[in-house]
């Protein structure tokens, strides 16, 4: 068998496979031969089939079978031999009608190759700009942040007096004069939360109530005539708009018999060996600085996925023009893959443009992979994962999840195949991004920004993205 580099452009290869019967011979007699040995025909005994009936009734399609699997692992090793950098597969291209010559006992077959083109290394210079958001945490947004944290970790304890945000558990009794009103609502226990009432006046009989006492109120004014209020203070589930009104005027007794509340955790060592891991912070100042160090942590990955994405949409726009690549054969391998089954004309022409945008993407990136020698460990990979893992429990409260736990959902996240592949290409985009960032490969202009100021700037600019994506109507 003779393989001939018969052309190759930066972007495209031409070979042409020059097959002689002797190539493919010795597979097509044990194709024939298998055949020949299990054939199954009505008169005839099993293995005893005439081979000439089997040659009418198969041998076409043994011929281009033993010709297919000789050349193709051929031309993959030529293809491997020659460091040829193949976008799809080869393709035998329709427009010259070669199906034919599979049948013939000696044949020239031509393939054609979309390669992987190489790009100059200016294709991104100190011309495109970007900006770094730099992120800054000063001592006010540490203690915001502790005392969310200690807000989050908070408990209830029980008041002797009625304070801000408590909730309030007593004996409610509808009254006629200073009396209970006979068949009137009488409840011996109901639950009130003085921070909902809307009436300033009515809210402020219970402020600092103590235990024990007795508040006379109205409720519809306290609560503004709200029904869902008064429905559930009153245990009145099915209560109508006009039963709500009948108690317009109507004074009610409240025996405040419970006071309970929530109190923020206080910065002790319990607090600290759940927050930040055990015997890891002892006191508040070492709180404090540990904090600030994970509160930076956390917003430099976040200026860094920022400048991440604001690099992949400036090549995304200005630079994927500039690659070029043999379209037309790429879509005709594209056509004829998997990828395209089942798909309408129209549906081929516009995946393959999105194709074609995400696949000149990343031959720019693999270009700067290159260059860089950089590579996504499985170490990487894992720690990665990790903390993305620690992220999202402490995202559902589990600020100190077990080793068991973290390892258990970081093996389940690898073992999907899309998690693990989509995780490595953001890795290497992100390592990218850097690499770039460091070299000064581009202008980059630094802005320092508050860790809000850069959570708004990521927002807005995922709202102009997605506005961006939507087709015009």
């Amino acid at each position: 068998m003779d393989i001939t580099l018969a052309e190759q452009k930066d972007n495209f290869a031409r070979i042409d496979v020059t097959v002689e019967k002797s190539d493919y011979a010795e597979d097509y007699k044990k194709r024939l031969n298998n055949i020949s040995a299990n054939a199954s025909m009505r008169g005839f005994r099993k293995g005893h089939v005439p081979k000439g009936l089997i040659l009418k009734m198969y041998g076409d399609s043994i011929h281009v079978d033993a010709v297919s699997e000789a050349v193709t692992s051929k031309l993959m090793d030529f293809i491997r031999e020659k460091e040829l950098k193949t976008i799809g597969q080869p393709i035998m291209p329709k427009e010259l009608n070669q199906g034919d010559k599979l049948l013939q006992d000696e044949m020239t077959i031509t393939f054609h190759l979309a390669l992987i083109p190489t790009l100059s290394n200016d294709i991104l210079s100190s011309e495109d700009t970007l900006t770094y958001y730099q992120p800054t945490v000063d001592d006010e947004e540490v203690t915001k942040q502790m005392e969310q944290l200690q807000r989050a970790n908070s408990k209830f304890v029980d008041g002797d007096h009625i304070v801000p945000n408590a909730f309030v558990s007593g004996a409610l009794a509808e009254l006629d004069g200073d009396s209970p009103r006979e068949g009137g609502i009488q409840l011996d226990r109901t639950t009130i939360y003085v921070d909902f009432m809307t009436d300033e006046d009515e809210k402020a009989k219970f402020e600092n109530a103590p235990k024990d006492s007795i508040v006379i109120f109205n409720p519809y004014k306290a609560f503004g005539g709200q029904k869902s209020e008064l429905k559930a203070l009153f245990h009145l589930d099915d209560m109508t708009d006009e039963e709500v009104e009948k108690y317009k005027e109507s004074e009610f007794s409240y025996e405040i018999k419970e006071i309970s509340y929530s109190q923020r955790a206080e910065l002790n060592q319990e607090f600290f060996d759940r927050i930040f891991g055990p015997d890891k912070v002892h006191t508040e100042e070492e709180a404090r600085e540990e904090l600030k160090s994970k509160m930076e942590q956390n917003i430099k990955a976040n200026a860094d996925y920022k400048f991440t994405e604001d690099l992949i949409s400036l090549i995304t726009k200005e630079k994927t023009d500039k690659v070029d690549l043999a379209e037309d054969t790429i879509k005709e391998w594209y056509k004829g893959s998997e990828m395209a089954k089942d798909q309408s004309d129209e549906e081929i022409d516009s995946n393959f443009k999105e194709l074609m945008k995400g696949l000149k993407l990343d031959i720019i990136i693999n270009h700067f992979t290159d260059k860089y020698s950089l590579e996504v460990t499985e170490e990487d990979l894992k720690n990665f994962t990790r903390s993305y893992v620690i992220n999202q429990l402490a995202q559902i409260g589990l600020s100190s999840p077990t080793e068991d736990m973290i390892e258990g959902q970081v093996q389940r996240a690898l073992s999907n195949d899309n998690f693990r592949y989509n995780t490595q290409q953001n890795m290497l985009r992100q390592m990218v991004a850097q690499k770039i960032h460091e070299d000064n490969v581009i202008t980059v202009e630094t802005k320092e920004v508050t860790a809000d100021e850069l959570q708004k700037i990521i927002m807005d600019s995922g709202e102009e993205a997605e506005s961006e994506e939507k087709p015009a109507e």
